[in-house]
């Protein structure tokens, strides 16, 4: 029978880097917990039912980033009067849309959870946390496909693979990852521009302190995410104020990469002086006092997939969240020790490349893309070796960015720790013959991740089912054990640099060695040449 439960000091911390201040608040409730009716630290929170799971949305973490806490590590949130509803998802981010219209709220620190109505009996279930990607400057955990699905619903996945599913929103663009001189004086430990990296600590913190409530067993968290979510969920590992917050990992398309301060605090008083404070008498009174719109327009940040230049923003090498590069933190066994999945898909930029016709074309935008060494590159990606000079680039960019970044990282955890580190490829595309030309473009995996093949009314075929009932297994099991290997699926074989094993994720599903081998040593190669150079 359930007990009537009484919570005080909400907003205190525990395990993992505290980097915000407890609250003096004490939340207090005398509601009874139901199945959809949970007692978080906060108080009551009323979820809704959605197909065989609870969903709780729109829960927030932290006090809203807005005013005097604007570009400032977040703060615990207050206490909820009365039972707060759960119905509806949070505020997006500010960010830009497609169009370039400005969307989104400064006050968007939320998360959402499903749990299974009918919780296994093994009692308490892993827990999986998603960080969405977007470049750091777009998306959130409410981000909808054309039809209106919301891509990163967790009902599915967790009714069907017997976990909680928590999704969350964190800083984005100049609000999550702003560095400024002027910042890094004011924060006590000479650091600025990882917002939104203490966002998704404070969120790993709020889910080990109140995941239990939901049926989710703290010890094992596992944080995972796609494209500029995969980067964070690496700084995240090599993190040192994320320690014992998570006991896994798994990265989709995304690499341990990040910026030296320096370079992000020059970038931020561009953005400064934009945005007209420069000659003001306090800097950051002026910054914090600009409108959404104005810190929006003085820096608002880019996307890249496939084109020249790099993204604006992410996480920065800040001496505090983040020691030093996450690959070579990770190399040398000073992150955090827990398995590790990573991964990418085999045509990564296939819908992003630039209009190429032309084998002279191709050239250019290789030698846009990669000064340095294009002609290098060229000889390694002959146009004429292509069926056409777009699947060149294609094959150039999915290599250079994703498939041999993804490589170079299982091989700095398998140098790096003891714990087990697997490795895929995903290589299907959709079996629909206007898109099959596509193949596994940068994101498709998702649609299987979380279980959305019927999205725009599509007919999967039999093997698609196949391979997204194998996923779940794998991406579940993992979360359940830290191995995704389980009954009724193709082995998984563990990696290692010296055969380099991978899983091949296809309507079917095989495990091979040696993927794309000798394109992968070609970039390594340029790589160890750019760090010597630099050193």
């Amino acid at each position: 029978m359930a007990e009537s439960l009484s919570l005080a000091g909400c907003g205190g911390s525990s395990g993992g880097g505290n980097h915000a201040k407890a609250t003096e608040q004490a939340c207090a409730t005398d509601v009874t917990p139901t199945p959809g009716l949970v007692v978080t630290e906060q108080g009551a929170l009323q979820g809704i039912r959605s197909g065989a799971t609870y969903a709780f949305k729109g829960i927030p973490y932290a006090q809203p980033p807005v005013g005097s806490l604007r570009f400032k590590p977040p703060e615990p949130p207050g206490c909820s009067d009365g039972i707060r509803e759960g119905n509806a998802f949070g505020n997006k981010c500010p960010q830009l849309d497609s169009s370039g219209k400005l969307i989104g709220n400064e006050d968007c620190l939320y998360l959402n959870i499903w749990k299974p109505t009918e919780p296994p009996k093994d009692n308490p279930m892993p827990v999986m946390v998603f960080i969405h990607g977007g470049g750091h400057v777009q998306g959130s955990a409410s981000q909808q496909l054309g039809d209106g699905t919301y891509i990163y619903d967790g009902e599915r996945l967790a009714a069907n693979g017997d976990v909680v599913v928590v999704t969350i929103n964190y800083r984005l663009g100049p609000f999550g990852w702003l560095a400024h001189p002027a910042i890094t004086n004011e924060s006590g430990n000479n650091s600025s521009g990882n917002f939104g990296l203490l966002d998704e600590i404070a969120a790993l913190q709020w889910v080990r302190r109140n995941i239990s409530a939901f049926g989710g067993d703290p010890a094992r968290v596992t944080v995972f995410g796609e494209s500029a979510g995969a980067v964070e969920t690496c700084a995240l590992v090599a993190s040192p104020l994320a320690k014992d917050l998570f006991s896994r990992a798994l990265m989709e398309s995304g690499g341990c990469v990040a910026t030296p301060l320096a370079q992000r605090e020059a970038a931020g008083e561009t953005v400064a002086s934009k945005a007209g404070c420069n000659s003001a008498t306090d800097l950051l009174t002026c910054l914090r006092g600009l409108s959404t719109e104005e810190v929006m327009a003085a820096g608002s940040g880019t996307v890249n997939v496939a084109g020249a230049g790099i993204g604006t923003y992410g996480p920065v090498i800040d001496g505090y969240a983040l020691k030093g590069q996450p690959n070579q933190v990770i190399t040398a066994g000073q992150h955090n020790h827990v398995p590790m999945v990573i991964g990418s898909n085999s045509d990564e930029t296939s819908t992003y490349v630039p209009k190429i016709l032309t084998c002279e074309q191709y050239g250019a935008a290789v030698r846009d893309l990669y000064p340095a060494f294009a002609e290098k590159a060229l000889q390694r990606y002959p146009c004429e070796q292509y069926p056409t000079p777009e699947k060149a680039y294609i094959a150039l960019t999915s290599d250079s960015r994703f498939i041999c970044t993804a490589r170079r990282d299982a091989r700095a955890f398998d140098k790096g720790q003891q714990e087990a580190t697997f490795r895929y490829v995903f290589t299907h595309g959709l079996d629909l013959p206007q898109r099959k030309a596509d193949g596994a473009f940068h994101g498709l995996e998702l649609l299987w991740v979380f279980q959305h093949l019927d999205v725009s009314g599509y007919t999967p075929s039999s093997g698609e089912v196949a391979l997204a009932n194998a996923m779940l297994r794998y991406w579940t099991q993992f979360a359940a054990t830290g191995d995704p290997n389980t009954d009724g699926v193709p082995f998984w074989p563990p990696y290692d640099a010296t055969s380099d094993p991978y899983l091949t994720l296809d309507s079917t599903i095989q495990a091979g060695t040696d993927y794309r081998t000798a394109q992968c040593d070609f970039w390594d190669g340029l790589v160890a040449q750019l760090l010597n150079a630099g050193s």
